[in-house]
């Protein structure tokens, strides 16, 4: 595990069941992610992978919507929550560095709001165990914040 991630892990862990209160409930979710989402969703034809996929309500999303789909993140409250929150859908603890996969074994890898907290060093790595895992014909979505980098969103600490 890099600094980075024990620190994101650590700062996840503590403030978990806040973020699921907050941010956790697709409801609560912009109109446009969720259309997005969809459509992304419609063009997948094989396994999946939520990277980052916290409380788990887009992995949730996505089954319900019959896409064969893994949730994993590096935080292992969130993957607690999860399983209990979505029974029915997988989860598990991982890295985006060291995905427990096979080469070339997913049709989409689901990466919304979740590489955020890497390092610009960090990103070639964790983009490359994506291309790693994802069929040549995979479908990669990721989403991201816009805005002056630092900028506190909910007026909680700053996550690394």
């Amino acid at each position: 595990m890099t600094d980075i991630e024990a620190q994101v892990r650590r700062a996840y862990a503590g403030r978990a069941a806040e973020y699921t209160r907050l941010l956790g409930d697709i409801a609560d979710m912009d109109e446009r992610d969720r259309d997005c989402i969809s459509r992304w969703a419609l063009r997948i034809d094989g396994p999946v992978i939520d990277a980052g996929c916290g409380p788990g309500h887009w992995t949730e999303f996505l089954s319900q919507r019959g896409v064969d789909i893994c949730g994993i993140d590096l935080v292992p409250e969130f993957i607690e929550i999860a399983r209990s929150r979505f029974p029915a859908v997988p989860f598990r603890t991982s890295s985006f560095h060291t995905l427990a996969l096979q080469d070339e074994s997913l049709s989409g890898v689901l990466a919304w709001y979740s590489l955020i907290h890497l390092q610009p060093t960090e990103l070639p790595a964790a983009l490359a165990e994506f291309r790693r895992v994802l069929r040549p014909d995979g479908h990669f979505l990721v989403g991201f914040f816009e805005g002056p980098a630092g900028t506190r969103v909910g007026g909680g600490p700053m996550l690394p």
